[in-house]
């Protein structure tokens, strides 16, 4: 009988083994169970062949999904997935609409737990994230049962604005959430390099501080953060929750910003 599926390029041949479907371990899951197919080079076709068994739990982390097709298998086929580095900009847009739309069995993105409304943490720290990785947590912020309250996504340096503005726009849904406890409490976006270079994301950052009430910690250590972008946020924590909320704000080796602007982010958020 058939217990391992091969879909591998004729030119390629390295790591072979890394690339092969278990199906026999696919064939044999339990309701609740997790597939573990990260980081194996699959792709499109290998994607449609493991929604087939409809697994509870899949990360396809680190793969290679191009065809919306695809994609569109495995948000109908598994209730919690994590597509983190696996998708392009449109598709992983297309995916949290969808999402979001109920039109899909899926209800994550990133792989939260099933049947937990318990606080958990999503770090991904250097692991090759971007933009459309943003919109896959930013999905996963605005859902109603969000519990995620721990965020790092450091040293990821192809996380540019437009990621940033994802992530903050979901923060401003997030705020609302109806136990303070599920509420993002610590956003890290350190060694991002740029991300924070862009005055749009900093303004959009800016104005989801101005109403979110539970963020403790703001890692912003070498974003690119500038005297502008630095202006927007002490404006934000000056006047909205997040001044006595937050306890921890990194601003350092941010080479563009003065002193007098960390002077006055100092003083927004008294002395955290």
């Amino acid at each position: 009988p058939l217990r391992e599926l091969a879909l591998l390029s004729p030119v390629d041949r390295v790591n072979n083994a890394r690339r092969l479907l278990p199906i026999d371990r696919l064939a044999s899951l339990e309701a609740g169970g997790v597939v573990d197919l990260a980081n194996r080079a699959l792709g499109s076709f290998a994607a449609v062949v493991v929604a087939a068994f409809e697994a509870d739990r899949l990360d396809f982390s680190g793969n290679r999904l191009r065809h919306a097709w695809a994609l569109d298998a495995l948000l109908a086929a598994c209730a919690s997935l994590s597509l983190l580095g696996s998708l392009t900009w449109d598709l992983a847009n297309r995916a949290a609409a969808l999402v979001a739309a109920r039109r899909v069995r899926a209800r994550s993105l990133v792989a939260a737990p099933l049947y937990d409304d318990a606080p958990w943490s999503l770090r991904r720290v250097s692991q090759n994230l971007g933009d459309p990785d943003c919109v896959l947590v930013a999905s996963e912020l605005v859902q109603p049962t969000a519990s995620l309250t721990h965020l790092s996504l450091g040293g990821n340096t192809d996380i540019s604005a437009r990621g940033v503005v994802a992530l903050a726009r979901s923060l401003r849904a997030n705020s609302a959430a109806p136990s303070s406890a599920l509420r993002l409490a610590t956003l890290d976006l350190r060694g991002t390099k740029s991300a924070l270079a862009d005055l749009d994301a900093a303004a959009a950052l800016a104005d989801a501080l101005a109403i979110h009430p539970a963020l403790t910690e703001l890692n912003l250590r070498q974003v690119g953060l500038t005297d502008d972008g630095a202006r927007e946020i002490a404006l934000a924590l000056d006047s909205g929750p997040s001044a006595s909320s937050l306890t921890r704000l990194d601003v350092s080796a941010n080479p563009d910003l003065s002193t007098a602007a960390r002077r006055v982010l100092h003083d927004a958020c008294g002395s955290s």
